[in-house]
């Protein structure tokens, strides 16, 4: 059977794993890009190929793997070439694909030819052509191992126009088989090596460490902090490299790296170079007697700058771990509390005089002050992307990062224009991730068009199984948007041809609410819609309860939301009206607080009292899905000893929640039964005062038994039936 060749690209995308690829469409790659479509990978075109190259270096770093970018022949692949440098020095992996002029016309001026891989190959750690159309997932699959492999960096590959567009066999195809850490592992240290960095540590009176971007690729943040920790060393990273160890950790001092610096005796370099950012290594950033560890998987870089000590070519999880064994028992950390105490004392001091330029009130706003409302109301989660010249270096002193990969700037290539497509990445990365960027205004306007790219991947979440949550809402908003967006670029240009942007803004205005006036009740309608959409109190799919209604969403419109009530009928609500209501949502429930409580009789012994509450433990701990909270004596009832009952369910099933309950409750019997403990029954104490005692038939007494009462003799007398 033959297939296209062009549909290989897609399949083999989809082995390597890839779920998301970023390109500009055009030729000779439609097909290529189409299958990638076909095979479920969710590409989201751009404005400009530069930055999708951006965004598949943003996505890399948050995702520890390479990102995949794509572009047309000619001047689209070249487009791509300042994003792929920015890779390159960055060590980012990128798996660049581009379109090329026919090789069949090699050299006869074909539409759009030139050498694109000579282009390429000094801003890519290896670039490469296909020749043959039945080599595409092997030459797709080397270029993902070359991207990785080592020092991670970007990588290309050129497609020619007649490759793509051939037919061949699909048996004379030969599929490579997927890369295994089993089958060939990343490498450790040897034992020798990790002895020698050990006895460095215990000659140090003043140790640091030092960290970057590496240990993102490696994968290598929790061996990092647990080094940190095991060894008691303040810690340092590349501007890139912070949040691989929380910046808030207690063995950070980010307002003495200088001074850390300069006075180290010892200085662990792990996963990073050398270069300008810590001045290679070198007096006067450091001291010219302070020894140096180089840890890196590139050979290259071990023997670099400064007096290496002790240099490992190793992966840096690997030999981290390896680290942290061999300090186990160790008094490390205690010997260096003198100078994790003077670093910590100096650099405490700093942060009062840091805070008081922060809330500086001039106007216009300084940029401390607005890095610090940004860092005030940032989620700890957040990805930050800095873009430009001062704002880099003001956030820089002002913002935090705790996560590994969630700090992304340009990097030590300095490229301008990354924030708005680095922050389209980190959210095709992270969806779920609250993303900023910090953009100046001169590198806002190198890829500002990418804004529209953000508003459609936007409008892109607020689908699930390629359906939209809320047609209408998404619908108003991206329309809206986009209006935003090209009016801001419009009003631009016609300030800069001298239109008076101020008194035309202000006319609008006034007619604007003349209009609103005129259309509040349809416009109250529509902010509602928003509200819905926006929020999100509910979504299509959600079971809801609020007042008398329970059911699930059917259709959110513009007006009203449609609810399929339990009983089956459909409920209609005025959207207004619904947002005025407390709305239960049962959907988002991930867990389930149970609380229940049941009785013992009196007469039981208080060491059997003791007793149930281990049964209950015991009972609940046995099951599945459920999550023992506590269980008590509570009270002295009417008739009963009250025990009350808290256990957790790990799902919001309410039929999975009845069957646990019900096991508990047959549990609950069984066990009782054989400690020989009975549960409480209703009793009730009829009291008689004066008179003479009425003759009653109690049910279970033979006649004349409660007459022989010592009770029926006395002046009150007291019959407690049924005790």
């Amino acid at each position: 059977m033959k297939i296209k060749a062009h549909d290989l690209v897609g399949r083999a995308l989809k082995r390597q794993g890839v779920d998301t690829a970023f390109f500009l469409m055009g030729g000779p790659m439609l097909g290529a890009m189409a299958s990638c479509i076909d095979q479920g990978i969710r590409m989201i075109d751009v404005r400009h190929e530069q930055a999708a190259a951006f965004m598949a270096q943003a996505y890399a770093r948050l995702r520890a793997r390479p990102g995949v970018c794509m572009a047309a022949s000619g001047p689209g692949a070249i487009n791509l070439t300042t994003g792929l440098a920015n890779a390159l020095i960055d060590c980012a992996p990128v798996v660049a694909l581009g379109g090329a002029s026919p090789i069949g016309a090699l050299g006869r001026g074909a539409f759009q030819e030139i050498d694109q891989v000579g282009i390429m190959r000094p801003v890519t750690k290896w670039a490469e052509r296909v020749y043959d159309a039945r080599r595409i997932p092997e030459m797709i699959d080397l270029a993902f191992r070359k991207a990785m492999a080592g020092k991670p960096g970007p990588v290309y590959l050129d497609m020619p126009g007649d490759v793509l567009h051939q037919e061949v066999e699909e048996d004379a195809i030969a599929w490579p088989a997927p890369h295994s850490e089993e089958v060939v592992g990343p490498p450790g240290a040897m034992p020798e090596a990790i002895a020698r960095v050990i006895g460095l540590l215990r000659e140090a009176e003043r140790p640091i460490v030092l960290t970057g971007s590496g240990i993102l690729y490696a994968q290598a943040s929790r061996q990092l902090q647990e080094f940190v920790e095991a060894a008691g060393i303040p810690f340092y990273t590349t501007p890139q490299g912070r949040g691989v160890v929380p910046d808030d950790h207690e063995y950070s001092y980010p307002r003495m790296r200088s001074t850390a610096l300069r006075e180290a005796d010892l200085v662990v370099v792990v996963g990073t170079r050398l270069n300008y950012v810590f001045g290679h290594g070198r007096p006067p950033r450091f001291a010219a007697d302070a020894r140096f560890v180089r840890i890196d998987i590139d050979p290259a870089e071990v023997s670099l700058g400064g007096n290496v000590a002790a240099g490992i070519v190793g992966d840096a999880r690997i030999v981290l771990t390896q680290l942290v064994e061999a300090l186990r028992g160790s008094n490390t950390p205690a010997r260096y509390a003198a100078w994790r105490e003077r670093l910590g004392t100096a650099d405490r001091a700093r942060i009062a005089s840091g805070e008081e330029k922060l809330s500086n009130n001039q106007t216009p706003i300084h940029p401390l002050r607005l890095c610090k409302e940004v860092r005030d109301f940032m989620d700890r989660e957040a990805i930050v992307v800095v873009d430009g010249q001062e704002i880099l270096n003001y956030g820089r002193q002002s913002i935090n990062t705790f996560f590994p990969g969630h700090r992304l700037n340009s990097g030590p290539f300095g490229t301008m224009g990354v924030g708005l497509p680095f922050g389209v990445g980190a959210k095709a990365a992270r969806p779920d991730a609250q993303v900023i960027v910090l953009h100046g205004d001169g590198s806002f306007g190198l890829n500002a068009m990418e804004l529209d790219t953000a508003v459609r991947l936007w409008m892109d979440s607020l689908t699930r199984d390629g359906k939209a949550r809320n047609p209408v809402t998404t619908t108003i908003i991206g329309i809206m948007l986009r209006l935003v967006v090209w009016t801001m670029m419009l009003l631009s240009i016609l300030a800069n041809l001298g239109v008076n942007i101020t008194a035309m803004v202000a006319s609008l205005g006034v007619g604007g609410i003349a209009i609103a006036l005129a259309v509040q009740t349809l416009l109250s309608d529509i902010f509602a819609s928003l509200s819905i959409g926006i929020d999100k109190p509910f979504e299509i799919g959600d079971f809801v309860v609020f007042g008398e209604v329970a059911g699930t969403i059917e259709h959110i419109g513009l007006k009203t939301t449609r609810i399929r009530s339990l009983s089956g009928e459909q409920v209609v609500c005025a959207n207004a009206d619904l947002l005025k209501q407390i709305l239960h949502n049962y959907k988002r429930m991930n867990t389930r607080r149970i609380v229940f409580k049941f009785g013992i009789s009196y007469r039981t012994p208080s060491a059997k009292v003791r007793e149930v509450s281990a049964l209950v433990r015991r009972i609940i701990e046995g099951l599945e899905n459920v999550k023992f909270d506590r269980a008590h004596f509570l009270s002295f009832d009417e008739s009963q000893l009250t025990f009350e009952v808290v256990y957790i369910m790990q799902t919001s099933d309410y039929n999975k929640y009845m069957d646990v309950q019900q096991e508990i409750n047959l549990a609950l019997i069984d066990g009782l039964k054989e400690l020989e403990v009975d549960f409480a029954h209703p009793t009730r104490r009829i009291e008689f005062i004066g008179g003479s005692f009425p003759e009653l038939s109690v049910a279970g007494l033979a006649a004349g038994q409660a007459d022989a009462s010592p009770a029926r003799e006395q002046a009150g007398p007291r019959l407690a039936p049924g005790r």
